[in-house]
């Protein structure tokens, strides 16, 4: 279980740095310059050893070498981002990298584990939270601006849009929890969504189709996380 709560906690540390801890400001930066990518490396860095450090040197030691491999995945990511036409690839690739990076990490570090200073019993349940309300937003965000002929808002998100999806993706996962109420809650929020979606944020129907689409597979895709 030890071994487990490590790999969640390393994917906890990551969605930190890379999405909660990441500000538009800094996004466009790092997409721009070293400068940028430095800034954003640091903060990874930072809430990396803060997370890690739950499993002493040896948690501190990944903590420095994921955050240095994350600088240079992010640094050969704005240097290439000329060559990639679809930002949303760009963008899942550097996620697969990472996330590629993170089981490597877990599988080299698992078996020289101290026991952890705090039991981390519900690691699993934020990552999923994360994941559901950030990155799925964010990709969601980025797929929009790629494949629609009438280009939304593509300058990250309009005034409250981000919160507003947040609890509408928060409010329909919570029905998968309940099957009595989950179905009427469902409906509630996708109306709502809809209606917001096409009037308040300008989508065309078929962009609040899409991407209520996607937010519904990142939640099932990531169902797992909450049996942990």
């Amino acid at each position: 279980m030890q071994n487990t709560d490590f790999l969640m906690l390393l994917i906890f540390a990551h969605l930190m740095g890379d999405y909660v801890l990441q500000t538009s400001n800094i996004a466009k930066k790092k997409a721009k310059s070293a400068r940028g990518i430095v800034t954003h490396g640091i903060i990874v860095f930072f809430a990396s050893a803060v997370f890690l450090g739950n499993y002493g040197l040896i948690g501190e030691m990944a903590a420095i070498t994921i955050s240095i491999i994350h600088f240079a995945i992010d640094y050969a990511k704005m240097k290439t981002k000329k060559y990639c036409k679809h930002e949303s690839i760009h963008n899942i690739a550097d996620q697969m990298l990472h996330l590629l990076v993170i089981i490597i990490c877990y599988l080299f570090f698992k078996d020289m584990l101290e026991e952890p200073v705090i039991k981390l019993k519900y690691i699993g349940m934020c990552n999923y939270l994360i994941i559901i309300t950030y990155v799925s937003t964010v990709i969601t965000k980025n797929i929009l601006c790629d494949i629609c002929e009438k280009r939304p808002q593509c300058n990250f998100f309009l005034k409250y849009e981000r919160i507003f999806d947040f609890f509408i993706v928060l409010i329909a996962v919570l029905s998968f929890f309940n099957v009595l109420t989950g179905a009427a809650v469902s409906a509630i929020a996708a109306t709502a969504f809809y209606l917001a979606e096409t009037k308040y944020f300008k989508y065309s129907p078929r962009q609040a189709v899409l991407k209520a689409v996607i937010y519904i597979a990142f939640a099932c895709v990531f169902r797992f996380l909450t049996n942990y």
